[in-house]
């Protein structure tokens, strides 16, 4: 049998090297072309039995190039590629143009040789067949009329079947022998890396380590048939490090001809941060109530415990054994008072004030207010203030309280010659400022993580348990976010975003 030759023409390369490494042992002669006028020039030149186009490309596009192709030899075949599958021009490539068969990037490498050898025997064909007998001619053009009604069909499918995949709003992956053999463009935005990215990469990297035992056991089950639910959530790992929780519909296919796992995955974050917000939203409402009227009940009692032991400490002669246990009583005393202040605070936030706040200004007047703290320890602090941040509109006495207890927080975190950080930035084009207060202090152990904000939840000797929560309510009341982020050994980042536009 002589020698094919095959004309490749995409202006990118990566593609001619794909179809050299593809079709090199199929005995087949391969000529490259980077664009349309030089494919031409390419036919002019040599006797080619089939050309491979891409419909996009430079100087001369594929469609022209094929016109001008079939125009000076019309036996020669032509199989169109395109990354950017267009309905509209699948009917005219196929019946006006003349060309054998359409292929939308990306295509399954047997599918790409079964194509090539279709268009190959049918050109041989067409060449054997003799010119003088009608009845060959007439069978050769209803069989192909009758193929290329078929491969519209087939080629109409795919584009809408992949229109469909690639612009669902939830993203679909397919795993086979443990790496990702497929990724819609959802799942690429979703996880920050690039598509070769992914392809390139186990599935299990992905997976956030506290999950991945349990979701690789159920991939190795699913793979060997065992019948396990489909439907599972975890955490999966962004290319930056953080992330984000999927709810995955997982069920087993075929991707070239072997078992795989088709994945649909949808990001619940928001979901559950919603769920975790109505809960605490309620679970707070109900501790409020409760606060105020512990509040307004024990005050009294209160006030005449540390009065009567203040008045016995400056007006009365004691041993020192009962001056000592009178003392105690009276700083208890005070204690219980502030609990109850911040009690007050908590269950009933007040007014909230609308004025215009530098933050830059406010967050050094509390630094200072709270240097007199760290001192003592020589804790360095370091001002990283962006002068260029705007003005915001709030509570600036609130303001004052949330960034007072943060630093004093931080103070509190590291240890002797401990390092404190304050960096202010602009975010999301000019929309959004942002406060870090970052400490290189033992950081916050994982199992508590979660219940920071939570009401009297404290692992400081002495503490009360509301400040983080008092945080939490006044960053809430100025529609903002405080996100607290720990290093793996040390350190921890507690971030303030608040909109710069004026709250309602």
């Amino acid at each position: 049998m002589p020698e094919k030759n095959i004309l490749i023409a995409d202006d990118d390369e990566s593609i001619q090297r794909l179809f050299v490494e593809i079709l090199k042992d199929e005995g087949y002669r391969i000529f490259l072309a980077s664009d349309g006028k030089e494919a031409i020039e390419i036919v002019r030149k040599n006797p080619i039995d089939l050309a491979i186009l891409d419909i996009r490309m430079p100087e001369m596009d594929g469609i022209e190039a094929l016109k001008q192709i079939k125009a000076m030899d019309e036996t020669i075949e032509v199989l169109i590629m395109t990354g950017y599958a267009d309905l509209g021009s699948l009917k005219e490539i196929l019946f006006d143009y003349g060309a054998r068969d359409y292929l939308p990037k990306p295509f399954d490498l047997n599918e790409l040789k079964f194509a090539v050898k279709r268009a190959l025997r049918k050109r041989e064909f067409v060449l054997k067949s003799p010119p003088d007998k009608a009845e060959a001619e007439d069978r050769i053009l209803e069989l192909e009329r009758d193929y290329k009604r078929k491969t519209l069909q087939l080629r109409e499918s795919q584009i809408k079947y992949r229109d469909i995949v690639e612009n669902s709003i939830d993203a679909i992956v397919i795993i086979q022998d443990g790496y990702l053999k497929f990724a819609n463009r959802k799942a690429v935005e979703l996880s920050g890396y690039s598509k070769e990215e992914i392809l390139r990469m186990p599935f299990e990297r992905m997976i956030h380590p506290d999950d991945a035992v349990e979701v690789t056991e159920r991939y190795t089950h699913r793979i060997n048939g065992k019948d396990i639910p489909t439907i599972s959530t975890f955490r999966v790992v962004r290319k930056d490090g953080s992330f984000f929780w999927i709810e995955t519909n997982a069920v087993i296919t075929l991707w070239e001809e072997k078992p795989a796992i088709l994945n649909i995955l949808r990001d619940i974050s928001q979901r559950l941060a919603d769920e975790e917000a109505m809960v605490r939203s309620e679970k707070l409402a109900s501790l409020g109530q409760l606060s105020a009227g512990l509040a307004h009940e024990l005050r009294n009692p209160l006030a005449v415990i540390s009065s009567c032991s203040q008045f016995c400490l400056e007006n009365m002669k004691l041993e020192q054994l009962v001056r000592e246990n009178f003392q105690v009583i009276y700083r208890n005393s005070q204690r219980a008072s502030r609990l109850i202040s911040e009690l007050l605070a908590f269950a009933r936030p007040g007014r909230f004030e609308r004025e215009e706040v530098d933050v830059n200004e406010l967050v050094s007047r509390m630094l200072q207010m709270a240097e007199l703290e760290a001192e003592p320890f020589g804790i360095t602090i370091v001002r990283r203030l962006n002068d260029r941040i705007p003005k915001i509109v709030g509570d600036k006495e609130k303001l004052g309280q949330l960034f007072l207890n943060l630093i004093q927080n931080a103070i509190q975190a590291v240890p002797k010659k401990g390092k404190i950080v304050l960096e202010s930035r602009v975010l999301a084009q000019g929309e959004v400022l942002e406060v870090s207060i970052v400490d290189d202090g033992p950081g916050i152990p994982e199992d508590c993580r979660s219940r920071v904000f939570d009401p009297f939840f404290t692992t400081k000797d002495g503490g009360t348990g509301l400040g983080l929560s008092i945080c939490h309510t006044i960053v809430e009341q100025h529609q903002g976010s405080i996100n607290i982020e720990c290093g793996e050994e040390t350190g921890t980042r507690v971030s303030v975003r608040l909109p710069v536009g004026q709250q309602e």
